[in-house]
């Protein structure tokens, strides 16, 4: 008597095909989602790190003032670590004790950090613009109109660069030159807007080729000069020849862009 196998097959080829197309479609929906919430827990841990940083150097300073917050920095090293790999910094108003902390990776100021590094690094103003090279008192401002074939240039440059001032806050900005023969040029930029402006003052943040330092203050809106159909960032170096950055009010040197950046969040605008 013959017996009869027991009835048995394998996978077909489409039928593996169907299964292998399955697990791509869900590794693809699965890895963003992954890359989102691993994006979401840096930035708790740095808004963590940074709130606990503050606590730390405002309760410090009350205490034992500016010493007392370099032992208490010096004793908690993790609360200046991004994990995205920003720098993490703190500004303290003397005068107020008030304490500001920001990281250069995660504020809405970031990309002001690629416009000095990769902007000011790849772009030689006063060389790259042909017969409309920026130099004896010229000036381009984000709402000038004069000066648009000079801004749209710029603006080129800037993308060229890497450097996309709208996806970063940047609302207002202007890039300076005086006549000296050493060319002070001076790059400074706002997130506050100056059309229609509201503010007799706006901190900013600058840059100064020259020293290669970032300078923060506040800077009058308005328009210097009956030529000026916009508002203007100023002191602008048509009164100053020591450059932009360094004639702002009340205005501060850093040579760290995150110390920098710190003390710019610490400013507030002031009402007309």
């Amino acid at each position: 008597m013959v017996k009869k196998r027991n009835g048995s097959r394998g996978f077909t080829l489409m039928e593996l095909l169907i299964v292998v197309a399955i697990i791509a479609i869900l590794t693809a929906i699965s890895i963003p989602v992954f890359a989102g919430q691993l994006e979401k827990s840096k930035l708790a841990t740095c808004e963590a790190n940074r709130r606990s940083l503050k606590s730390l150097v405002t309760n410090a300073y009350i205490t034992g003032g500016s010493e007392g917050v370099k032992q208490a920095c010096a004793d908690n090293p993790g609360l200046f670590v991004c994990p995205d790999g920003g720098t993490i910094s703190y500004y303290i108003d003397e005068s107020t004790g008030a304490c500001t902390v920001s990281c250069t990776y995660h504020d809405t100021q970031d990309a002001a950090l690629q416009v000095t590094g990769r902007l000011l690094g790849g772009v030689t103003f006063d060389k790259s613009f042909g017969a409309g090279k920026l130099n004896s008192y010229k000036r381009v401002d984000s709402t000038a109109d004069a000066s648009a074939a000079m801004k749209a240039k710029l603006l080129a440059a800037m993308k060229q660069n890497g450097v996309d001032l709208e996806k970063i806050g940047v609302n207002s900005w202007a890039l300076v030159n005086d006549s000296s023969s050493k060319g002070v040029t001076d790059f400074i930029w706002s997130t506050y807007g100056l059309s229609g402006s509201t503010y007799a003052q706006v901190p900013v943040i600058g840059y100064s080729y020259q020293s290669n330092a970032y300078y923060v203050g506040l800077a009058d809106v308005g328009k210097p000069r009956a030529s000026y159909t916009y508002n203007v960032l100023e002191p602008n170096v048509e009164s100053s020849k020591t450059g932009v950055c360094s004639a702002l009010s009340g205005g501060k040197s850093f040579s760290s862009y995150a110390d920098a950046l710190a003390y710019y969040n610490s400013l507030a605008a002031v009402k007309k």
